[in-house]
């Protein structure tokens, strides 16, 4: 390793004490969607949290993860409205490698931000 570099473990407790602040006006919850996470082989789905939520849910295949190619999902769930979130070849690459990426969802009078596990 580089010097100056950090480990992926120091770069996941880095990310893991970030506050999560609401991105939806008034008082929702940090909610867990669909998907949990999978670690082993190349099946199952890395699992999303989703800031500020109301009923959206994300599950991305780990099938995707390994292509690498750019994908939008719906997140809309049991929600009254939808959003999309795109994840590109570059986030891809930070999920097999890290583990976890951060995305903002597509707008609907408000945004989400929606985080990816697949550690």
């Amino acid at each position: 390793m580089l010097p100056g570099m950090i480990t992926r473990r120091e770069a996941l407790l880095v990310l893991a004490a970030l506050p999560i602040l609401p991105a939806c006006g008034g008082g929702g919850t940090t909610d867990s969607g669909t998907g949990g996470s999978d670690t082993g082989g190349g099946g199952g789905s890395c699992g999303g949290i989703v800031d500020d939520n109301h009923g959206h849910s994300i599950s991305v295949p780990r099938a995707d993860v390994t292509a690498g190619t750019p994908q939008t999902y719906d997140i809309q769930g049991s929600a009254g409205h939808s959003h999309t979130v795109s994840l590109s070849a570059t986030q891809f690459g930070i999920l097999a490698d890290v583990g976890m990426v951060i995305v903002t969802s597509s707008s609907a009078g408000h945004t989400h931000q929606v985080t990816i596990n697949c550690s």
